[in-house]
């Protein structure tokens, strides 16, 4: 209960207690600087925590996590709005507090004490007693508002961390955030007196305090760790990965990713035009694999591809396609392993394997500018060189692309390296990247 609604209540004491009215405006002034600066600070923490996720739901392709962001975005503003109005109030009640008060105690003393005020220092006095009052009751109309505000939020955090333990089977994240959700939940209510907990009632506003303080810190723990988690150096497409072993399994194989410089891509383009089967309404886009390894030994490193195309709805509906480079041949050869996604989409399928066309690579000296045309082959020498890979997997029916999920998976190992009577192995590169149909064509959309 701030100073001001004291004010208020005591005045209709039966005691009619006097103020010291220097000692109470020094409180009222002390009390809302420290308000004011709390709500600037949090101000400033929530225009960021706004702007983080500004950004996040531009890239947010889950639909639950987008409404959870839509939501943060909302409350922000509320709050922000909320926090700047309750330090408009403060400065208010202690640019007033000094007349208020002393009007209060000079009607205590002289209930009568009208008559002795001449008409324009009555109204003066009468004016700044009532803005007084109306800036502490507007205060406190704002906090509870903002009490409110932190229960809904405390309830969006219970459902976050629902959805992270039964969608995303992240047990540790899930809990924190319900744990703390609940304790946000119930520290505000108490802070209300809404719950009082079997405790005294001058107590239940100061644990609802601290309560929802600990809630907040829980949940701000949480948070900070899934951060640290996802982006750590990890999260090279700032995702988050679950604390699991199976998160940390696709964290470190993301770290790879990042440490190796190899780094294969998918794309769509156009068909060829001089293919009968997909000159009806040009319904099909060839997908090809994109990628350069630098120093690369073409009669001694081994490199392999399996790129999976699978249904999002049923991932065991999937074609899989190997491809190898022979050193001997020094070409990449494809060979289909699996094909179980035969549905056809409006009587056509959803993959065509082609088996001339577009199967680009070539080998380009270390020596001259890298090339990334399609047509253009640079001289070698020795077997270091670059390879460059513009490989066409296949033709994919444009109406499905969006509702397919592409993964790659690389294995690539260098020569072992002989020295003297000792043979050093290499490590070898066992790396998995997944592509989103929707994502690539943003991609090719830029």
């Amino acid at each position: 209960m701030s100073w001001g609604r004291l004010l208020v209540t005591f005045c209709y004491l039966a005691s009619y207690k006097i103020y010291h009215v220097q000692t109470e405006n020094q409180k009222i002034v002390v009390s809302g600087l420290a308000k004011c600066f709390l709500n600037v600070v949090m101000i400033h923490f929530t225009l960021n925590a706004f702007k983080n996720n500004l950004e996040e739901i531009k890239t947010e392709t889950d639909p639950i996590q987008k409404a959870f962001l839509l939501y943060d975005l909302t409350s922000s503003l509320i709050a922000i709005a909320g926090m700047a109005a309750e330090v408009g109030g403060h400065i208010i009640k202690m640019a007033t507090a000094m007349n208020a008060l002393k009007m209060t105690n000079f009607l205590t003393r002289h209930p009568y004490g009208e008559s002795r005020l001449t008409p324009p220092k009555l109204k003066l006095a009468y004016g700044m007693k009532q803005v007084f009052y109306i800036a502490d009751k507007f205060v406190n109309f704002v906090g509870k508002g903002l009490t409110m505000l932190a229960i809904v939020d405390g309830a969006i955090e219970v459902l976050k961390g629902a959805n992270l333990f039964f969608n995303e089977e992240d047990g540790i994240a899930g809990v924190s955030k319900i744990v703390g959700g609940l304790a946000i939940i119930v520290g505000s209510a108490m802070a209300l007196k809404l719950v009082t907990l079997t405790l005294p009632v001058a107590m239940v506003p100061v644990m609802g305090v601290i309560v929802t303080v600990a809630g907040v810190i829980i949940i701000y723990i949480s948070t900070l760790l899934e951060r640290w988690f996802a982006r750590c150096g990890f999260g090279i497409d700032n995702g988050r990965y679950p604390m699991t072993i199976a998160g940390c399994k696709q964290a470190l194989n993301d770290f790879s990713v990042l440490i190796s410089g190899i780094s294969p891509q998918l794309r769509f383009a156009q068909p060829d035009k001089n293919q009968e089967i997909l000159l009806a309404e040009f319904i099909y886009r060839s997908l090809y694999l994109d990628m350069t390894i630098h120093d690369f030994d073409m009669e001694n490193d081994k490199l392999a591809f399996i790129v999976t195309i699978m249904d999002k709805r049923n991932p065991d509906l999937k074609v899989k396609i190997q491809l190898n480079h022979n050193n001997i041949s020094k070409k990449l050869e494809p060979k289909l392993l699996e094909d179980s996604l035969n549905i056809l989409l409006y009587g056509r399928p959803y993959i065509i394997f082609t088996h001339d066309k577009g199967r680009m690579f070539k080998y380009q000296s270390e020596e001259v500018e890298n090339d990334n045309s399609d047509y253009t082959l640079k001289p070698v020498k020795g077997t270091k060189t670059n390879l460059v890979i513009r490989f066409k997997l296949a033709e994919v029916n444009y109406k499905a692309i969006t509702s397919l999920l592409y993964t790659v998976e690389l294995n690539y190992k260098k020569p072992d390296i002989i020295n003297g009577d000792q043979i050093e192995e290499s490590q070898p590169l066992h790396q998995f990247y997944e592509f989103d149909g929707y994502g690539i064509m943003l991609l090719n959309h830029k």
